[in-house]
Order: C-alpha cells, then sequence, then structure tokens
C-alpha cells in the first residue's frame, strides 16, 4: 500500500503497484472495491500519492484521490468516482479543512475549494521567502 485513509466507516487503501485504490470493509474483513484512477491523459508513471477525507464536501464527496500526475479526483462511497481536477505540480500529501483541499509538494501548495471554482497552485521563491501564485 501506499497510502491510506479512514472515510466512513472503510478504509480506502492506495496501491503501490497499481493505479488503484481499494476500498475495505473492516467490520467484515472484506474488500467492496477495487477500483483504477486513470485519465485518458495520464503519466505513464502517474500513481496514487494520497488519500485525503472530504470533510466539508457535503453529499458526494467521501474522499479526494490525489496521483502523483497532479491529478485530483472525488470519491463517493459507494457510488463512484467524480470530478477530475489539475494541479500543476506533483502533490505529495493533502488535507481537507472543511471548505477546500490544500495539497502540498515539492515547492508548491495547492488550493481546491470545494464549489466549482478552480484551484490556485503557489510556489515558494527562495530568494523572497514568501509563497507567490504559480
Amino acid at each position: 500500500a501506499r497510502t491510506i485513509a479512514a472515510v466512513e466507516n472503510r478504509l480506502l487503501v492506495g496501491l503501490m503497484d497499481e493505479n488503484a485504490f481499494v476500498v475495505i470493509d473492516p467490520r467484515t474483513n472484506t474488500v467492496e472495491w477495487n477500483r483504477r484512477v486513470e485519465v485518458a491523459d495520464s503519466e505513464p508513471d502517474a500513481r496514487i500519492a494520497t488519500i485525503a477525507p472530504a470533510t466539508g464536501g457535503g453529499p458526494g464527496h467521501s474522499a479526494w484521490i490525489v496521483r502523483t500526475d497532479g491529478k485530483t479526483f472525488i470519491v463517493s462511497l459507494p457510488s463512484g468516482i467524480g470530478a477530475i481536477h489539475s494541479f500543476g505540480f506533483a502533490p505529495r500529501g493533502a488535507v481537507d479543512t472543511g471548505n477546500e483541499l490544500v495539497t502540498v509538494g515539492g515547492s508548491y501548495i495547492g488550493i481546491r475549494p470545494h464549489s466549482e471554482e478552480p484551484g490556485t497552485a503557489f510556489q515558494y521563491d527562495r530568494q523572497s521567502q514568501e509563497f507567490r501564485r504559480a
């Protein structure tokens, strides 16, 4: 496994060797889903970087799956994989603040609101020691 998150009494596990995740019911110790998160223009080596429980997305937003190519998916249990958003960098970690998804990777921070508004990426500038819109 590459990453794991507890979501709605289930475990979501991002697999290391595949661009896939599984949903496990820990009460019955069974795999309920085995899904791939691919898009037509994906990078050949893109993998799941992290899974973050969605705390403020409302119905249809159970978790965020963030891939190493910056593509981010909303997952709804049990219905499936939803909208795709892409950050312009390779996220390595993410957290849902209740109003937005915040991702980090390298010298970047990405913010994706729960609304339909586009996300914003900021890059750290070492010389000025400030984050600037990327």
